[in-house]
């Protein structure tokens, strides 16, 4: 069975694995390798998906819960002056049931699916952006395209099942790097040269880093990461240096155990801008918010994140 038989096989299993790139490490000077010629290995293990509780110290759980509060009191001092998270959550619960079905066939976090979604959909089904980004969670038309949605269509989007579809569908590119178009036909392991880089996307794992990247982007995210990852080396007194072409992703989010919060912690986040860091607590008081007022049928883990 080649790569490709083999990952089909696991997306008609319905299931969503982690996929690791091993890629060939040459200088870049050299010949770099085809797809054809990079190799794959798919890990069955999936203990280091969310909750990453088993990995928090106390010092990060108090961290999170604090930040969580914080920003889920904020939530509600806007939405005191201007309603905003009423006819959010409205819109979201309207389709709770099929995005729930979509987080079980997935695996998903449904907090973290239910989160973006209170967060991204200004209140409407049929919400744009400044940026063109359309429906309940937002999905611009370059996404859309590659999802095989057809962006010439004028109502593009506004269609809440395919908006909703299509949202899961980035999650679960975000978080194992499996690619499935808008029909949920899977596609193939998904790749990013971002701006003619040769630098290779395959999944963060973390649902806090996924949640990171759903507004960043995934290169935003490699960044953050790969900031991270070279702090922890300068405070033990070592050198490390990007892995190449094999970037930075699921390998090396697993192997050094990051989280989100890590990037809290080593104040990696104060770098970006205060829409950026201030975007996961968002989506984890939105889903405490929704699932408060909606009492769903799952309970919220202030270290699920």
């Amino acid at each position: 069975m080649n790569r490709r038989e083999a990952l089909k096989s696991i997306a008609a299993a319905g299931l969503s694995v982690p996929v690791v790139y091993v890629i060939s490490e040459k200088p870049l000077s050299e010949k770099q390798p085809s797809i054809k010629e990079q190799r794959i290995s798919v890990k069955e293990d999936r203990s280091f998906l969310y909750p990453f509780d088993k990995d928090y110290s106390p010092e990060q759980k108090t961290l999170l819960a604090n930040i969580c509060e914080e920003r889920k009191n904020k939530e509600l001092d806007i939405d005191a002056k201007s309603h905003h998270i009423q006819p959010s959550v409205d819109v979201v619960e309207k389709h709770h049931d099929f995005i729930m079905g979509l987080c079980s066939k997935y695996h998903i976090n449904p907090l973290l699916a239910i989160g973006v979604a209170v967060a991204e959909c200004g209140g409407r089904e049929n919400a744009v952006s400044s940026a063109r980004a359309r429906g309940i969670y937002q999905i611009k038309p370059e996404a859309a395209s590659e999802m095989g949605i057809n962006t010439k269509d004028t109502n593009w989007g506004y269609e809440p099942e395919q908006n909703i579809t299509a949202g899961i569908h980035r999650l679960v590119m975000l978080q194992n790097g499996l690619y499935y178009d808008i029909d949920g036909e899977f596609m193939d392991e998904r790749l990013f040269y971002p701006m003619g880089s040769r630098t290779l996307f395959y999944g963060f794992g973390d649902s806090g880093l996924v949640a990171q990247a759903y507004h960043d982007g995934p290169r935003g995210v490699q960044r953050l990461v790969e900031k991270c990852i070279k702090k922890q080396h300068k405070d033990k007194g070592e050198k490390w240096s990007n892995p190449g072409i094999a970037g930075i992703g699921l390998e090396q989010v697993i192997k050094y155990k990051l989280k989100w919060v890590d990037l809290v912690e080593q104040d990696i986040l104060e770098q970006n801008n205060d829409e950026s860091i201030s975007y996961v607590p968002r989506v984890l008081a939105c889903a405490i918010l929704y699932q408060e007022k909606n009492k769903c049928n799952y309970i919220y883990d202030p270290y699920i994140l």
